[in-house]
């Protein structure tokens, strides 16, 4: 492919320059429009390309974006004015898009379209009705193209404009942060890469915490950010965001993701959830999940600490590229950031391969699949057919292809990537390499060890495990701390207490050595708490002298007066015995043996225990 470098600089008042007047620099190119069969490499985040296709290209446009916050944030931006998109994503119609169409016709001016790739068949149904044609009668610009790489796994629809796509006249690709892409199309068609390249040092400072506890890291990153002004949090995962919130601060915090994970936290109780960013939401604490990386532009009047949160030792899709998601991430603060901050745990089972190594496993998945699939198309009777069948539709490289038995590229280019990033988060000096590695970033690597971290949280929590050997896990990390009294290590064993509270009471209470007598049993170790509490209780200064005022040594009681009375002083000062009270109760008290007279059974009492 083609590539053409165009280098930049700032402008003599510090701005960076537009990214229109950029592209005036190509030969033959005067508007600085998006030239056709074109991927635009920006460079930098912020320049300016989907504002330039808005407001400074003179035809009607179809742009196709990740997801609905970077399409809102468009549409509903007041800076672009007349220019603002029509934004078309879940629950907008045909008939909308058509309406918005015609007005635009009616005042003969060019239609600005944003859509999500889920939505675009809506969009070309409704030029359809127009009597315009997509292909010929418009420019399709796909925007933030590295998610249709990054995002296969989960959202393979993301890919599905790419068959019109590479049907239109009028066509071109934009990111900041470019992804190789392999669909032969490409090429075919005469693409050309255009890379925008600045010339002068746009590196952010960038602290790089490898740890082994993520939650005690964020913990002691924000206590050193102090509460001054609110701080960013971004995790690709809405269930761990909602669980640091929960543990950091339910009342100061927003979390910021899709519409369903929106609903899921409205139903588990957390109120401060939405689908799109304002600043009326913003909180002390504001948690993003990957919806938010990209092509949001967030507008505030302070530099904001941004921190980006890796746990892949129990969630792996919060990896952070550092290449791609870091640095977009970095790239939504408008007015620039205070400081960067990773934090992340490593896997050292992740396998290591470089890329021509992963490339040789795609090429061996293939050949395999070919075999099999020849296989089936050969066998000699409907058993092994169907045997064949079977296993092909097993194998890797099934995944790989689309509806219609193609190989899709991207599906492959998503494997390879996830295949590298996993080796990136190999082990700390990978990742430290790795970020070093980028321009974007003035690095500051840090590696950071906790008494007890996300591998023992792990081992507390692992599926399958019985009750009795996670207890014994916990108990044995509880002595790790018991001599510690440092606020983190307090910290920790109140992380243990909210997981297990029965177990750290029982160490507290009951200590170590009565709970392994009790053989990790919880309805043991519960009947031994309670009869601890009971004692407590029952031992209080307040109720023994209640006993002492209704019984006198040297005399006989009954043994219903003896357990009516005690049932009464227990009553009322709230003690709920483990078992009926009975009257040899009074033996706990006072010295005494038991003695039937001709008044019935009873308990003659000598002198007071107490």
């Amino acid at each position: 492919m083609n590539v053409i470098k165009i280098p930049f600089n700032l402008l003599p008042d510090g701005r960076k320059p537009y990214f229109s007047d950029i592209l005036k620099e190509l030969p033959g190119n005067p508007s600085g429009q998006i030239p056709d069969n074109s991927i635009v490499s920006k460079g930098l985040c912020g320049l300016g390309g989907t504002y330039s296709e808005l407001t400074n290209a003179s035809r009607n446009s179809v742009i196709i974006e990740p997801n609905k916050p970077t399409i809102v944030c468009k549409q509903f931006d007041p800076q672009l004015g007349e220019f603002a998109p029509f934004g078309v994503y879940k629950r907008v119609t045909v008939d909308k898009i058509i309406e918005y169409i015609d007005k635009c016709r009616q005042g003969n001016r060019a239609w600005k379209i944003m859509t999500t790739p889920e939505s675009f068949r809506r969009v070309e149904e409704a030029i359809g009705y127009t009597g315009l044609n997509i292909r010929t009668d418009c420019f399709l610009l796909f925007d933030e193209v590295h998610h249709v790489v990054d995002d296969q796994d989960f959202r393979k629809s993301i890919s599905l404009p790419f068959d019109t796509f590479f049907e239109c006249q009028h066509k071109a690709i934009i990111t900041a942060t470019p992804r190789r892409m392999r669909d032969k199309r490409f090429e075919l068609q005469g693409f050309h890469e255009i890379v925008l390249s600045p010339q002068f040092d746009y590196s952010v400072p960038l602290k790089v915490c490898v740890t082994n506890n993520i939650l005690q890291q964020l913990r002691q990153e924000l206590a050193e950010v102090g509460k001054e002004k609110p701080v960013f949090i971004f995790c690709n995962s809405t269930a761990m965001n909602y669980s640091m919130a929960k543990q950091l601060d339910p009342e100061g915090a927003s979390i910021f993701c899709s519409e369903d994970s929106c609903n899921n936290l409205s139903v588990a109780g957390f109120k401060s959830a939405y689908d799109s960013w304002s600043l009326s939401h913003m909180k002390s604490l504001n948690f993003f999940t990957s919806r938010f990386h990209n092509g949001w532009d967030c507008e505030l009047d302070f530099k904001p600490v941004v921190i980006m949160v890796t746990d892949c030792l129990s969630v792996e899709h919060t990896m952070i590229d550092p290449e791609v998601d870091a640095k977009q991430i970095i790239g939504r603060f408008r007015q620039g950031i205070d400081i960067a901050i990773v934090i992340s745990n490593c896997n050292s089972s992740f396998e290591v391969r470089n890329r021509d190594s992963i490339e040789g496993r795609v090429e061996a998945h293939k050949d395999q699949y070919n075999i099999i699939d020849a296989l089936a198309k050969t066998a000699p009777d409907e058993v092994m057919r169907d045997t064949a069948i079977e296993i092909r539709n097993s194998m890797p490289y099934h995944n790989w292809l689309d509806e219609k038995g193609q190989e899709n590229g991207f599906a492959i280019d998503h494997y390879v990537e996830q295949k590298l990033l996993r080796a990136t988060y190999h082990d700390r000096n990978r990742l430290f390499d790795a970020y070093g590695n980028v321009p974007a970033y003035e690095v500051y690597p840090l590696s950071i060890y906790w008494p007890l971290g996300d591998t023992e949280r792990l081992q507390r929590n692992a599926l399958g495990l019985a009750k009795r050997e996670k207890y014994r896990i916990a108990v044995s990390q509880l002595q790790l701390l018991a001599d510690c009294d440092s606020p983190m290590a307090i910290t920790m064993k109140e992380d243990i207490r909210n997981e297990m509270p029965l177990i750290v009471e029982a160490f507290e209470k009951l200590g170590v050595a009565v709970i392994e007598q009790l053989h990790y049993s919880e309805s043991r170790i519960k009947e031994a708490l309670l009869d601890q509490a009971y004692k407590e209780k029952r031992n209080q200064s307040i109720v023994l002298a209640a006993i002492k005022a209704k019984f006198k040594p040297n005399r006989w009681y009954s043994c219903k007066f003896i357990k009516d009375t005690i049932k009464r002083i227990y009553e009322k000062f709230g003690i709920t015995p483990p078992s009926a009270v009975v009257a040899d109760e009074i033996l706990c008290f006072y010295y005494g043996n038991p003695k039937n007279t001709n008044k019935g059974r009873g308990f003659q009492l000598y002198e007071s225990k107490f």
